[in-house]
């Protein structure tokens, strides 16, 4: 009697654990899973750097959190772009994350424009065209980065200290490079400071630079200030200062997110670097397109503000960047 007892309450105390096992709630992770609702199509230029490697990563990191699924497309320029497009209009996404980057054919234009009338929405990063053909774009606004920078420069000015201008022998620049300047130089206007202005003409925005820069600071009194309005430029000023030994005297001002040109702010050899946010960038245009595809209201135009790097506040952005 006594082990039928004991079977029993063994039997009991089996059926109620593996009733606890089976209907327990699902871990949170399963149950916070998100529901992809809608599909996107992310096709942005393939350039390793630290601007699209950011984008790339801040879009994947929204998207896991979006209720839309992410698939990934690259091209080396637009105009080889058309069989990306043509897939997107067999396979009718609901949405497509665009960098327009280059020059766009009529053929291009003509299948956004059946996109558009498929019912895809679009949103466009970093490169703008005709607001037909797109229904938000997120970018920087290079002319009011440009702004900050000579407001940067005339706060720092003692006397009347030359302010170079490293540019490029072929022109025309790129559209992000002259609206950095025209907003430098509409600033420096206002404040009667264009006389100080002086052009110092590189051969080339990708070498050293030391010949070109090194030999025509000899014909300027010392100290004074280096502006560059691209990546390049920035760090050209800066690994020629850095190897002549006047960044005391030779005050760096340009415009880069690389790891490097960080680097030369923590050195002491860039004074200022204007960096653009380019994981908000990314996380911005996902975040635009689920508002989008929810039917949320949304504007026409975002802009991304450009962040001020010096030495003071330079190792909160040093390990962040790829």
């Amino acid at each position: 009697m006594k082990q039928r007892l004991f079977y029993d309450l063994s039997l009991f105390f089996f059926i109620i654990s593996l009733g606890i096992l089976i209907f327990r709630p699902a871990p949170d992770h399963l149950s916070e899973t998100i529901e992809k609702e809608f599909r996107v199509m992310a096709i942005l230029p393939v350039e390793h750097n630290v601007f699209w490697e950011n984008i790339w990563a801040s879009i994947r990191d929204e998207a896991e959190n979006s209720s839309f699924m992410l698939s990934e497309y690259e091209f080396s320029d637009i105009k080889d772009a058309g069989w990306i497009l043509d897939l997107a209009e067999e396979t009718k996404p609901d949405g497509i994350l665009l960098c327009p980057k280059g020059t766009l054919s009529d053929s291009i234009f003509e299948q956004l424009a059946r996109l558009k009338q498929q019912g895809c929405k679009i949103v466009l990063l970093d490169t703008q065209i005709p607001a037909a053909y797109y229904d938000v774009f997120v970018g920087i606004d290079n002319q009011a980065a440009g702004a900050a920078a000579a407001q940067y420069v005339c706060q720092q000015l003692t006397k009347q200290q030359p302010i170079i201008q490293v540019h490029n022998v072929f022109p025309p620049y790129p559209s992000t490079t002259q609206e950095r300047i025209r907003g430098f130089h509409s600033v420096m206007e206002q404040n009667h400071l264009t006389p100080l202005l002086h052009d110092l003409i590189t051969t080339s925005d990708a070498s050293p630079g030391i010949p070109d820069i090194k030999n025509a600071l000899q014909s300027y009194e010392l100290p004074l200030f280096l502006i560059g309005f691209s990546p390049g430029f920035t760090l050209k000023a800066a690994f020629t200062v850095a190897a002549s030994g006047l960044s005391d005297q030779i005050h760096v001002i340009g415009f880069a997110e690389s790891p490097e040109a960080l680097q030369y702010v923590q050195d002491g050899v860039i004074q200022a670097l204007f960096i653009q946010d380019t994981r908000q960038l990314g996380q911005k245009s996902a975040e635009i397109m689920q508002q989008l595809l929810s039917g949320a209201s949304v504007f026409a135009e975002y802009y991304i503000d450009v962040t001020l790097v010096t030495s003071e506040n330079v190792s909160n952005y040093i390990n962040l960047t790829p």
